[in-house]
């Protein structure tokens, strides 16, 4: 289901931002950024380019406990279609009392203490036409309230509406092997995407223990992936909509596709020969999202003492009628002045378990994260992050390095070098082993 056009916040967010440039307390700022994507595939092309403009927008009143905040965010790729797409990522009306907040409008909400996942932020939807590391979030509407008390904070958020994922199309990354049809979602609601979420968050510190406690009843975020027949396709069930029942009901929910295509052949009773109509089945799947419901209780800590971090995040999660549980925990050990110069180098490990299976399966369900953050602490801010993923089974391992510095006042270099190995034959993991790439960007902030 589609957002509605009179709900449209991009052209409510353009028309704020004129009266903001106009008013004598406001502001407008923003980023231009230039990024150049090359990925290691050798039978395709592999070099995209892309520029993004990022405005803001800031106007306050009544010293400041009245402001209107805002971000729009447009990107305009090479290759992706898909990935040349504009969104509101902020766009809010905040008045601060003495102990009480209160937003609404469109708003960036990052739960969670960990580095390498985390798990209980569920309250915005990933922009993965961005990036598959799901890092990049789509602005959430919301109306939310905070109550601050001196132990912490309660934080009750309402939400009319759930903002469906972005995918890539045919020519993007990651390139599956099969096309996406967003447009075609499923939602376990019979609202759809007007389903009203709701969650809450109860912040409290007890001198170096942070512990926050959350919850969250409404439409999933992450959806699942159904391989279906596409729309129009001639295939029986597919003259009023994608039939996704042929796939999905042959074997048991957590086979390979490959066995699922091979009963589905079986079942159109295709023979060996058949290789015209063996190819009019792989030309006809789309991946279709199926959107759930959604429960879930998640559980944040983190202790520090001195240069030692421990951090631990846990949910579970009631989904689809299923229960499952998930926990990453990890440690954090700093070295202020490393090798007598002004250097901090940070020590990370981190192991996640992950009970969910879905079609397409959890590439980190049973994952060991081991990293290093060193932070320059010079006037450009220098910040090197390197981080090893290793599936505990033996496959599917991921190194990545970050690295940003500024230069000048006004302008930002990053650099990320991503390498996947050991990647499973399985076709929906298979994909990631042509995800190994290098991405520059340089950002001119205005």
């Amino acid at each position: 289901m589609r957002q509605p056009a009179g709900a449209n916040p991009l052209l409510w967010c353009v028309l704020l931002c004129v009266f903001a440039a106009k008013a004598s307390a406001g502001s407008l700022g923003g980023a231009l950024e230039l990024q150049a994507r090359s990925f290691f595939n050798q039978d395709r092309e592999r070099n995209s380019a892309s520029v993004a403009l990022k405005p803001t927008v800031f106007q306050s009143w009544n010293h400041r406990n009245t402001r209107l905040e805002g971000e729009l965010f447009y990107r305009l790729d090479s290759l992706d279609d898909r990935r040349s797409h504009g969104d509101v990522r902020s766009l809010y009306l905040q008045h601060l009392g003495r102990d009480w907040e209160a937003l609404v409008g469109v708003a960036q909400v990052r739960w969670g203490v960990t580095e390498s996942h985390t798990l209980v932020d569920v309250i915005n939807q990933a922009d993965f036409v961005e990036d598959i590391a799901a890092d990049a979030k789509l602005g959430q509407p919301m109306l939310a309230l905070t109550w601050l008390q001196p132990i912490g904070s309660f934080d009750v958020f309402v939400m009319p509406y759930q903002r469906a994922r972005t995918f890539p199309d045919a020519n993007g990354q990651p390139r599956i092997g099969f096309d996406f049809a967003p447009e075609e979602a499923r939602y376990a609601s019979s609202a759809g995407q007007r389903h009203v979420d709701v969650a809450g968050r109860l912040r409290m510190r007890f001198g170096p223990l942070d512990l926050n406690l959350s919850v969250f009843d409404g439409t999933a975020r992450d959806p699942d992936i159904l391989p279906c027949l596409r729309r129009g396709s001639g295939f029986p069930g597919t003259a009023d909509g994608p039939n996704c029942d042929l796939i999905m009901g042959t074997t048991l929910p957590e086979a390979p596709l490959a066995n699922r295509l091979l009963d589905l052949f079986q079942r159109l009773g295709l023979v060996d020969d058949d290789f015209a109509l063996f190819d009019r089945v792989l030309a006809n799947i789309v991946l279709v999202p199926e959107y759930a419901r959604l429960r879930q209780m998640g559980l944040e800590a983190q202790y520090i003492r001195g240069a030692l971090a421990l951090k631990l995040e846990a949910v579970a999660r009631e989904r689809g009628g299923r229960s499952t549980q998930a926990a990453v925990g990890g440690i954090e050990y700093a070295l202020a002045g490393f090798f007598n110069s002004g250097w901090e180098v940070t020590a990370l490990a981190e192991y996640l378990f992950d009970e969910r299976r879905t079609l397409i399966n959890s590439r980190s369900d049973n994952d060991l994260f081991l990293g290093t953050r060193i932070n320059l602490n010079d006037i450009p801010g220098t910040v090197v992050e390197a981080g090893f993923f290793m599936d505990r089974s033996g496959t599917d391992q991921l190194m990545q390095i970050e690295a940003s510095r500024r230069f000048g006042p006004h302008w930002r270099g990053a650099l990320t070098a991503r390498h996947f190995e050991r990647v499973p034959t399985e076709p929906f993991l298979d994909f990631l082993r042509d995800e190994s790439m290098v991405r520059l960007s340089l950002q001119r902030f205005f």
